[in-house]
């Protein structure tokens, strides 16, 4: 097969690794808005199909490898944003108050 392919191969289940974690963090993200959790969801699924394809048409994958990582990555990277974005506000404070 070649190492070339043997890079493709492995590009792909990372990538199927990354979607498995967002439709994990998605499904169980109790706290995000529901829009945000259907995004990661949806990214992770998108993640999941493309790494699938890019391992059973390693040749097609080949070819444009590029294009599809580029587009899994920017689709990963605004759902990074919009979780960012919704989340809850995190104090640096402690939220227990001590009265002396």
């Amino acid at each position: 097969m070649g190492t070339p392919y043997f890079v493709i191969i492995l590009l792909a289940i990372a990538l199927l690794f990354i979607g498995i974690s967002h439709v994990i963090r998605g499904v169980g993200d109790k706290h995000s808005r529901g829009w945000a959790r259907g995004f990661s969801i949806g990214a992770g699924a998108l993640a999941i199909v493309l790494s699938f394809f890019i391992m059973f048409a390693p040749h097609f994958g080949a070819a444009v490898v590029g294009v599809i990582l580029g587009i899994a990555l920017l689709i990963i990277g605004i759902e990074i944003i919009v979780s960012g974005i919704s989340g809850r506000k995190m104090s640096m404070m402690p939220s227990r108050r001590m009265d002396h």
